[in-house]
């Protein structure tokens, strides 16, 4: 989904790291980026990375590119392909275990999934969504209400949007909030106690 990169983390991360090789080397008119990518993509593959705690060109073929030669030198007692299994199993334990401590990060600050139904409904708070409006200070904080049409996957719902709103109609559980219609309530709120 757009304008959440959790579903999306992995791709996000190596975009942002290839962009900052590319912000180093390319020339002010940034029009000579394509002749970098191969030293870049080298550079990255042949980089050391925290979650295999190898770098991406020894989890695929079992040497680095600078021990070319003296991994076919040397003939170890198992054969390449177990070799290769055995370094395969081993990647996998090392990111998994990293996905459970990123997860342990993440969930620390996560709320629980409210899981609303199709049929409630819903504010939609438009930060990421471009109006015509001058001013995104005086803009809605909230539009709609709309209508949830169904839920997609585990965070994501489609709404009722208007026909003339031009946008994909599924959004993150981030951006919604319940819809509750108190034009004619008043909420008696006491105030919040000074730090001193």
């Amino acid at each position: 989904m757009a304008f959440h990169p959790q579903t999306d983390g992995q791709t996000e991360r190596t975009n942002a790291i290839l962009e900052q090789y590319l912000r180093a080397y390319i020339n002010y008119q940034q029009d000579d980026w394509c002749g970098y990518l191969p030293l870049i993509e080298f550079a990255y593959n042949n980089s050391y990375q925290k979650t295999i705690k190898n770098t991406p060109f020894f989890a695929n073929y079992g040497i680095n590119p600078e021990y070319e030669m003296i991994g076919h030198l040397i003939q170890g007692k198992q054969t390449k392909l177990e070799e290769m299994t055995q370094l395969h199993e081993s990647l996998r334990n090392k990111m998994v275990a990293a996905q459970l401590r990123q997860k342990e990060y993440y969930d620390l600050c996560r709320q629980p999934n409210p899981n609303r139904q199709s049929g409630d409904m819903v504010w939609l708070l438009p930060r990421n969504i471009m109006t015509t409006r001058p001013s995104k200070k005086l803009d809605y904080k909230k539009i709609g209400p709309f209508k949830i049409l169904a839920k997609i996957g585990t965070s994501a719902y489609k709404l009722a949007l208007l026909p003339s709103m031009a946008i994909h109609n599924t959004f993150h559980i981030s951006p919604l909030e319940p819809y509750q219609d108190d034009r004619f309530t008043s909420q008696i709120t006491k105030p919040s106690p000074r730090i001193q």
